[in-house]
């Protein structure tokens, strides 16, 4: 069974209005954080996986969108720990 939440430092903080967001804590996944989101045979969509971690941080989708790439790569592997058999996403 894995942490009840991930914090993770990011390498390129990033602006959100008059605050910059260092790090970001994603809390375990629930049942109903799923809801809309399709699991294919390549894992879960780009888009679902930014939905899924802003959920899950209880930030915006486009605050999770602005994320530079090395840290929204290390933000989605720590949504997939949470779901091991659901890890992976398709292309961006």
């Amino acid at each position: 069974m894995s942490a009840a939440e991930v914090t993770i430092a990011l390498s390129h903080p990033l602006a959100a209005g008059t605050e910059t967001i260092t790090e970001i804590t994603l809390r375990r996944p629930k049942s109903k954080d799923l809801r809309g989101m399709v699991f294919g045979a390549g894992g879960l969509a780009w888009s679902d996986m930014e939905q899924l971690a802003a959920r899950l941080a209880g930030l915006t989708v486009g605050q999770i969108g602005d994320l530079d790439i090395e840290d929204a790569l290390r933000v989605q592997e720590a949504v997939g720990n949470f779901m091991p058999s659901f890890q992976g996403t398709s292309s961006p």
